[in-house]
């Protein structure tokens, strides 16, 4: 399946546009446990922060809201430490979760090359995404990483 076909699947169909009257529910989202949304937004709720992970216990589970200065380096920061939260405290969630990466986590995280190339082409994508509205956060532009999180730790 193509990641046109895969995100239209996860996103367009499951999130209403900006001027739909209809509000989304969690059983509406298609994005599994081992999916990432990513979310461009202007600014977090923290100004020395350039990424921002949401864990929720319904769909979209898992969202990395980055800033229009995120880095590659950010965002594969981001990744892993939401990979090793996940290793640590399963997907099974009672409450939203959210977690900041700072100029400390940026410094602390060493990703691989590999890593800092798929955040590349992940910001990429990011930029030229169409804007969708998840609940609590606002219409952004999103896409959607699949593949990388790794089993459904529920």
């Amino acid at each position: 399946m193509s990641y046109k076909t895969l995100l239209m699947f996860a996103l367009v169909a499951a999130w209403p546009t900006a001027g739909t009257a209809q509000q989304p529910r969690p059983h509406d989202y298609v994005a599994t446990a081992t999916s990432v949304v990513l979310a461009r937004s202007a600014s977090l709720s923290r100004r020395d922060a350039r990424a921002m992970i949401i864990r929720r216990p319904q769909s979209p589970m898992h969202i990395i809201v980055l800033t229009n200065e995120a880095t590659p380096t950010d965002l594969a920061a981001a990744m892993a430490a939401l990979l090793r939260v996940r290793r640590a405290s399963g997907d099974t969630l009672r409450a939203e979760q959210r977690a900041w990466i700072t100029d400390v986590e940026r410094r602390r995280a060493r990703p691989t090359r590999e890593a800092l190339a798929a955040a590349s082409r992940d910001l990429q994508r990011l930029q030229s995404a169409e804007s969708m509205l998840i609940p609590g956060l606002g219409t952004l532009p999103v896409t959607l990483i699949d593949g990388r999180m790794g089993p459904d730790r529920r």
